[in-house]
């Protein structure tokens, strides 16, 4: 069996081991002291009830009625759980009694020597433990003078009874004993979560941080016990370290692409010059061509860049409000018929009344990246289709090429940053827009996903939620 690996249960494990251990000491202590109260109390009987019926003979005697009283003086005991043996010190003659009846008074008074290791004087009180194959005895033995001789008298406590006394006692202890364990692990259980409560604090404060904001103040932790502070420091300066490296990453990119782009502006317009001039100025057109078109591509590139570092930026502050979604798509699909002529079909099926929650720029962004892609690795003059119905709690859009297959492992990594499929061997693209999808898509609160289907093509599924 495997145990959760959790500071709570560790610590509540210790506890509850401690106050476990804790509780046994406590109750054998309780027992042994429960058994020596139960032992003197039975002392205490014996000794109170010899005293009594000592008196009782000893009153008889003087009115010499001892022999027709003793029975009388042994019959007011007969509730005490006691038992007693009187007979004659010369003649051991039993007088009465019921301790031990299947004996007679001259064994008894050898088993009492035996264990007493001498015979006992008179008016001498003996204490002895009397061993017996079916119940011992705890018996006070005496002997006191009379008018016709003396006469022993022993009054005995079965040591069963002593035991049945303490069973019942140590029934009420037991009991006592599980409700203080059930207690106190409810205890430890309250403990622990009050002392874990500056962590969880912590934690949901760690939680909060966002790569908008990822500063975090000691000051803000001063709720929590000395012995976190340490744990406090390491946090602290883990997420400052991070932080700079996210500064860091934000502002490389940001003026790796602005300090790229006026270069590359600069070349394209010369490359673009150069282009136009007649072919008899310039020999080399076919190479200066193919130069415009890898800046071009390095330019698309830098935009991509820029336009995933401002994503990051506004993650955590963007603002989305009700677009209606056909005009968006209606206005990406005109502007690529424009650049591309009726060289691309669009089939666009979505209804008017249908909006959406976004910004109007990123959808515009996020359905022309789609677009690119289809057209890209769709079959040249194929058919696009945009499909959008409202589904459950979502609006549910499709953009369709009639491209071929991709595999499983490939569909895992197209939303990885700079992947891209070239089954060509010529360049496709930066492997950057459907990272830029997904960024805005979730930024808006959807989800995005794609499969292939060799029979219908790829299948770009988009989530955004309704305006209802």
């Amino acid at each position: 069996m495997r145990y959760p690996n959790t500071l709570y249960f560790r610590v509540f494990i210790y506890i509850l081991i401690v106050l476990l251990g804790a509780i046994l000491t406590v109750s054998g202590v309780a027992y042994l002291a429960l058994r020596d109260t139960l032992s003197h109390q039975a002392d205490g009987r014996i000794e109170e009830t010899s005293k009594q019926i000592i008196r009782g003979i000893r009153i008889a005697d003087e009115s010499n009625k001892l022999k027709e009283s003793i029975t009388l003086i042994i019959g007011q005991f007969d509730n005490e759980n006691v038992q007693i043996r009187i007979w004659e010190d010369e003649s051991k003659h039993n007088i009465s009694g019921n301790m031990h009846p299947e004996i007679s008074a001259i064994e008894l008074n050898k088993i009492l020597v035996n264990h007493a290791k001498r015979s006992i004087s008179v008016n001498e009180n003996l204490t002895i433990d009397i061993p017996h194959p079916h119940d011992s005895f705890r018996v006070t033995w005496c002997l006191i003078p009379t008018q016709s001789g003396n006469i022993h008298i022993a009054v005995g406590v079965p040591a069963s009874q002593i035991g049945k006394n303490l069973r019942s006692m140590h029934s009420i202890l037991l009991l006592c004993v599980m409700i203080f364990c059930i207690i106190s692990a409810w205890l430890a259980s309250r403990i622990i979560r009050i002392a874990l409560n500056p962590i969880k604090k912590t934690a949901s404060q760690i939680e909060k941080l966002s790569l908008d904001k990822l500063d975090l103040d000691p000051r803000d932790f001063d709720e929590i016990p000395q012995e976190l502070h340490p744990f406090r420091n390491v946090v602290v300066e883990l997420i400052s370290r991070i932080n700079k490296v996210v500064k860091y990453e934000k502002q490389l990119i940001n003026d790796a692409s602005h300090e790229l782009r006026t270069p590359l502006a600069c070349a394209m317009s010369t490359i673009e010059l150069a282009i136009s001039l007649p072919p008899n100025h310039n020999k080399d057109r076919k190479a200066i061509i193919e130069v415009n078109e890898d800046l071009n591509r390095l330019n698309d590139l830098v935009g991509q860049l820029l336009t995933l570092a401002r994503l990051e930026e506004i993650e955590q502050r963007s603002e989305v409000s009700g677009v209606y979604l056909l005009p968006i798509v209606m206005e990406v699909a005109n502007d690529f018929k424009k650049i591309h002529g009726e060289n691309e079909k669009y089939k666009i099926s979505i209804d008017k009344k249908i909006i959406v929650y976004g910004s109007h720029s990123k959808l515009i962004q996020l359905f022309s990246n789609l677009l690119t892609n289809a057209i890209k690795h769709g079959p040249k003059n194929g058919m696009i289709c945009v499909e959008a119905q409202i589904d459950c709690e979502w609006v549910k859009v499709n953009v369709i090429d009639q491209g071929g297959k991709i595999s499983h492992s490939e569909i895992d990594r197209l939303f990885d940053r700079f992947y891209s499929i070239n089954k060509s061997g010529s360049y496709i693209g930066s492997g950057l827009g459907l990272a830029i999808c997904k960024k805005i898509v979730r930024q808006a609160g959807g989800q995005i996903s794609i499969k292939s289907d060799p029979d219908i093509g790829t299948v770009v599924t988009v989530l955004l939620r309704p305006v209802k």
